[in-house]
């Protein structure tokens, strides 16, 4: 027999593709549910980051607006609200 021969036989006599027993067709199945859970993690991924996009644009949006708004209000009243803001803040951390 040739060498070529011998290896086809030795092949075809050895079903399992690797030392922990897995057939081909096992890891080809293993492969492919690997793959569908790349996928579907790499959706979820790209879905939560689409809507931390949005959150952000809404953040800044809103910062705009406050900003706009503040300019209207008396220097003197957008002060006052800033130290209450500020105790409020810290009483809710805990700290007084």
């Amino acid at each position: 027999m040739s060498k070529a021969k011998i290896e086809e036989a030795t092949m075809e006599d050895k079903p399992l593709a690797n030392p922990q027993g897995k057939t081909v067709e096992e890891l080809v199945q293993i492969a492919q549910n690997l793959q569908l859970q790349k996928n579907q993690h790499h959706d979820r991924a790209n879905q939560y980051q689409k809507a931390l996009n949005q959150e952000l644009t809404m953040g800044a949006k809103a910062q705009g607006g406050l900003e706009v708004i503040l300019q209207m209000i008396p220097k003197k009243r957008v002060e006052k609200m800033i130290e209450e803001e500020q105790a409020e803040n810290y009483e809710m951390n805990g700290q007084e």
